[in-house]
């Protein structure tokens, strides 16, 4: 049996990186759009509480990636936790019962039972690095074949920037975009 595999992270508090969180066992816990944005939602509420700036996001069916920069006094690790945890207390309450038979074969192994154990954080150093990593996680939708234009797909960063929900810093507007979302699930009048 081989050792489970978990990544080392940053250590300094404020560290900007690129973030992977996956799902366990790869289950497409965000394939519907309600789902989806319930996460973003639950991201950017997160981002806003621990005074994360977030420079990137996508949220694709069983994973999420991020280019984050934690508050000075907070670490990557830190955030992370709190980020995904409170996006599993959140969410599960509307996953389908198909969406929970994914995750049964890892019930009762821990509390955790909804993200893979670890995730990766890799820091980012240099603004080029930095705009790399932004169009990177942009493009996953288009390298997945959902849409052609990535300013298309609604839970990422590129949407959200493509309409104005960006501050100085070039980092998104948490506020705007977490009024967006909510409009989202707002039932049409």
């Amino acid at each position: 049996m081989s050792d489970y595999k978990h990544y080392v992270n940053p250590k300094g508090p404020g560290q900007l990186c690129f973030v992977t969180a996956t799902c366990l066992d790869f289950a497409h816990l965000f394939a519907r759009e309600e789902v989806r944005t319930r996460m973003c939602l639950s991201l950017l509420r997160d981002c806003k509480r621990w005074r994360a700036s977030l420079f990137g996001y996508v949220v694709m069916p069983h994973h999420i990636h991020l280019v984050v920069r934690p508050d000075a006094s907070q670490t990557i690790s830190a955030l992370v936790k709190e980020i995904k945890g409170n996006a599993s207390d959140r969410l599960k309450a509307f996953l389908t019962s198909h969406e929970r038979e994914q995750l049964h074969q890892q019930a009762g192994l821990g509390r955790n039972n909804f993200w893979k154990r670890s995730f990766r954080g890799n820091p980012l150093y240099t603004n080029e690095v930095l705009e790399q990593k932004v169009r990177y996680l942009n493009d996953n939708p288009v390298r997945a074949g959902y849409v052609s234009d990535a300013g298309e797909y609604v839970w990422s960063s590129l949407y959200i920037v493509r309409h104005g929900f960006i501050l100085e810093d070039e980092s998104v507007d948490l506020s705007k975009s977490l009024e967006f979302y909510r409009e989202l699930l707002s039932p049409s009048s």
